[in-house]
């Protein structure tokens, strides 16, 4: 069945019946199921909703399962960030070293999950933030990096800011998913959590772009 198809049936039960439709797909089966609603009981669950507190102002409206929300897998997000310092002659890179598993112990660019109402630049600052301390970085996003396998806790696509430090890189401290923070030296680089290498890579690239630029 098209979907014009499920929309006209959605349409004359609405304005025949009063009654509100809901179709959803069963994967295994291939087949579409149909939820029917009274549209008094409908209107009323959206407004209880809406009036449940939350915790911002302005939550997120976000679609129903069946609606818009279908029962096949999703991908989660997360936001790294790749922020470089110069100081001792050397161009240094800000690591974490992971607290908690995937990969405890393990040295990572600082980031994390991108939450369900927060926009990427607030979320990855908020995760540098959060692991390291530091506040007020510029970061800019240098790519999306999306390769199946590339984090065992599911199918993860992470996006990448990059930014550099002028002051206060003497004052980070580890915090929140961080046992340690450091700044590593960008020809010695010890070996990274998921595929935070390849970011580091690219990240570099960018950087000896601009500034080659300048």
């Amino acid at each position: 069945m098209s979907p014009n198809e499920l929309g006209l049936i959605n349409r004359i039960l609405e304005y025949a019946c009063d009654i509100e439709t809901r179709f959803y797909a069963r994967p295994v089966t291939q087949a579409i199921g149909i939820r029917l609603f009274p549209l008094a009981a409908a209107a009323a669950q959206r407004r209880m909703s809406a009036e449940r507190p939350g915790r911002r102002k302005e939550p997120t409206q976000v679609a129903e399962k069946g609606k818009y929300v279908y029962e096949w897998p999703r991908p989660m997000v997360t936001a790294d960030a790749a922020v470089f310092a110069f100081f001792d002659g050397k161009t240094r890179l800000l690591l974490i070293q992971r607290k908690h598993d995937p990969y405890q112990g393990r040295w990572a660019l600082p980031g994390g999950f991108v939450e369900i109402e927060e926009d990427l630049p607030d979320a990855v600052a908020r995760e540098l933030a959060e692991e390291t301390g530091l506040t007020g970085v510029h970061l800019e996003q240098l790519r999306a990096f999306g390769r199946p396998g590339r984090d065992p806790r599911g199918r993860t696509i992470t996006i990448a800011y990059f930014g550099i430090v002028e002051k206060g890189w003497d004052r980070v401290r580890a915090d929140d998913d961080a046992a340690r923070v450091e700044w590593y030296d960008i020809d010695s680089l010890p070996p990274m959590a998921f595929d935070h290498d390849e970011i580091v890579r690219c990240a570099i690239a960018r950087l000896r772009q601009e500034h080659r630029s300048q």
